[in-house]
């Protein structure tokens, strides 16, 4: 579908989280999207941003600390619109304790992530349960269209689908604590994991199948507004996409950000580190897999962190940080080829390259055509208001509605 962010466009970025409507379960669902679009509509706007989508990893609120790089978070997940749910009554089907713990989430001033998840998450549970008996086992037409997601998506749902059911057997451990074999992706063990968990393993599936049906009938009702996505720079190091891609980062060292204007000491983020010359001996398969799913969900995508593509700030658990690549025109000539790795899925991106960025970056960038952000902050100085343009952040993350 072509992009239809190539003329000038008035939008809001709202985090998805942050625009529940009163049938949400205390969390904003895909299913509010086309609510949000008409409110934005009458305001004369034509485009929404949101932050990323992306599964968040456990004990994290934030989506830029992902197990997935691919997949929904079931969070979003609009329980009160999944058929099975429905034909098993409802919410009257919750037990009264539930319902009492559905209200509170849904009138509290936050988002209780924790709560939230329980609560839906046994709501899946039964949704899933009835699928199976009314539909899956007696190979319906609804089970022939998610047989056929199943196939479509299995480049990484059948991966993404194992390490959440190894994690659920594991206790929510890291796959870095798992069983060696596990760990180490051996291929008998791996075989044996997924006849063991079969049932789990379809479960997980079954989620992103609901959250895909649930974004595909959202952006249907959008009525012509675009909508733009975000692709974090990279995802937890105990996600599906490591553990599935173990060489092609480097898992003694963390990314961060050197020390600057806005953080003396810089910054240690805890996410592993690109091995860029493994990346490259693949073509950049799993970039351009995670560029082809933005495509497929958004009519635009901003890069988080542009810079980091262009040079990765690497901390080692041993020695000092260091830049990967470490010359400067062998970084101009990276970053240049991952913008068109990007580009070459046909989404339109826009570089996120607020704060500390080189100048070659920004000539690099206006070069390839890419846009950027300035962000017009605001400041009352002798009586008087005046314009800067500063790289100040453009949203708050600290999750809170």
């Amino acid at each position: 579908m072509p992009s239809r962010v190539h003329r000038r466009r008035a939008s809001l970025l709202v985090p998805l989280f942050s625009m529940p409507s009163a049938s949400s379960w205390g969390v904003g669902e895909i299913a509010d999207l086309p609510m949000m679009a008409a409110w934005l509509r009458e305001c004369g706007l034509d485009m929404l941003q949101l932050l990323p989508l992306n599964e968040m990893a456990t004990g994290q609120n934030s989506p830029y600390c992902a197990m997935s790089a691919l997949a929904f978070d079931p969070i979003y997940i609009s329980i009160a619109r999944i058929p099975e749910f429905r034909a098993l009554g409802g919410v009257n089907h919750l037990a009264p304790g539930a319902r009492d713990r559905l209200r509170a989430v849904q009138d509290a001033r936050t988002v209780r992530y924790d709560e939230v998840r329980r609560i839906k998450n046994d709501a899946l549970e039964a949704a899933y349960q009835q699928f199976l008996t009314a539909e899956w086992r007696h190979a319906t037409a609804r089970a022939c269209q998610f047989e056929t997601f199943r196939r479509d998506k299995a480049s990484w749902l059948r991966d993404y689908a194992l390490f959440r059911a190894l994690h659920e057997r594991y206790d929510a451990r890291a796959w870095t604590e798992w069983p060696h074999g596990l760990r180490d992706r051996d291929p008998a063990l791996l075989q044996r994991a997924r006849v063991e968990l079969q049932d789990r393993t379809l479960f997980f599936e079954y989620l992103q199948w609901i959250a895909s049906e649930q974004w595909q009938e959202a952006r249907r009702d959008l009525q012509g507004l675009a909508l733009s996505g975000d692709l974090p720079f990279v995802v937890s190091l105990d996600s599906a996409d490591v553990w599935a891609r173990q060489t092609q980062f480097d898992l003694d060292a963390q990314v961060g950000a050197p020390p600057d204007a806005f953080s003396a000491r810089g910054q240690a983020w805890g996410l592993p580190v690109y091995r860029w010359d493994v990346h490259e001996q693949d073509d950049y398969g799993w970039l351009r897999e995670r560029a082809g799913r933005g495509a497929e969900l958004y009519d635009a995508c901003r890069i988080d962190h542009l810079v980091g593509f262009y040079r990765t700030y690497a901390i080692p658990s041993v020695g000092e940080p260091f830049f990967v690549p470490a010359d400067c025109g062998e970084q101009i000539a990276q970053g240049e080829r991952l913008m068109k790795v990007f580009r070459s899925s046909g989404c339109r991106i826009i570089a996120e390259d607020l704060g500390t960025v080189p100048d070659y970056v920004r000539q690099s960038l206006a070069r390839l055509g890419v846009p950027g952000f300035k962000v017009l902050h605001q400041r009352a100085r002798d009586g008087r208001r005046r314009q800067l343009d500063l790289p100040v952040a453009l949203a708050d993350r600290s999750h809170r509605r």
